[in-house]
């Protein structure tokens, strides 16, 4: 097990679910064992990675294009 993930399950608990009781609910069912701790990382990862794609595909598409010129690169590979 990485060292600060229980540290990181707590505090994501404690500060980023708390809606509607949602961690409560999760600490009464799961343990930070096996595949829940795989799951814990898998519902990190999935979304964070999803985010980031999205950001660095959005400054992709924002990005002032350089226009090119046919008659320099004529004729080059």
């Amino acid at each position: 097990m990485l060292t600060g993930s229980t540290n990181l399950a707590i505090w994501i608990l404690d500060n980023v679910l708390t809606v509607g009781g949602l961690n409560q609910i999760i600490r009464d069912r799961f343990a930070l064992e096996g595949p829940a701790y795989v799951a814990m990382w898998f519902g990190i990862a999935v979304p964070l990675g999803w985010l980031l794609g999205g950001v660095v595909a959005l400054a992709d598409v924002i990005r002032p294009q350089e226009k090119q010129s046919t008659s320099s690169s004529a004729g080059q590979f």
